[in-house]
């Protein structure tokens, strides 16, 4: 951990004598450097030992002075403004809290993927130092991720296809409608979001009546775009 902070400080000096007060690479530019080369480099299989800087002081002081060389850059600020002043400023997210995040997203993709090993050694005060005991503990503190029903959709292999799709636009699309043999099944679904809460529909026609109709609330987490998909 000590040697990846060193070498993502390393980075940052070089891109140091590439800025200056009123000229070089923009602010903009720096933020993206930071956060899309110089970051992911040092948070790579944080789910690991992510829990280590929260126990050990000097592995979270180091990683706390990479952040602040990153807000100095990026703002052009003051050596004496406060940390979490210069975070705000730079737009960029705590240090702890992002390798936090990217910790218990890569355990969520190993769970969902069937990769997660949950069975390690205890002590015997009931604790362990394993990683995986680590990210069980946060996890339990968030509710929705104990839940169990998911939206990744596994890649299938269809080679006889049933069906076709067919998009149009709105007036073509109400002229077929109006066309439709009364004997076709036809299925019309909607989704929407209202304030924070999603929610998701359908209903099934036939011979000019309901045959079926079913809707669901998907609470405060789904997106917009989830409840129409």
């Amino acid at each position: 951990i000590m040697k990846k902070c060193d070498a993502a400080v390393g980075n940052l000096h070089a891109c140091k004598r590439a800025v200056g007060k009123q000229w070089g690479i923009s602010s903009q530019g720096v933020r993206w450097i930071y956060n899309q080369v110089i970051l992911p480099s040092v948070m790579y299989s944080s789910v690991v030992w992510h829990h280590s800087v929260e126990q050990k002081l000097y592995l979270r002081e180091r990683i706390e002075v990479l952040q602040r060389q990153a807000a100095l850059l990026i703002t052009r600020g003051l050596r004496s403004t406060p940390t979490a002043n210069l975070e705000i400023m730079a737009g960029i997210q705590p240090i702890a809290l992002k390798l936090k995040e990217d910790a218990i997203k890569a355990a969520l993709r190993l769970k969902m993927h069937g990769n997660w090993d949950q069975y390690y050694q205890y002590n015997k005060d009931d604790t362990s130092k394993s990683h995986a005991y680590s990210v069980e503990r946060t996890l339990k503190q968030l509710p929705f991720t104990r839940c169990n029903l998911i939206d990744i959709i596994p890649s299938t292999l269809v080679l006889d296809r049933k069906f076709r799709t067919i998009i149009n636009n709105h007036q073509e699309a109400i002229a077929s409608i109006k066309n439709i043999q009364d004997e076709v099944w036809q299925i019309y679904t909607d989704g929407s979001k209202q304030g924070n809460i999603t929610g998701a529909g359908f209903c099934v026609f036939r011979y000019g009546t309901t045959q079926h109709t079913r809707s669901y609330q998907l609470g405060t987490i789904a997106t917009v775009y989830q409840s129409n998909s």
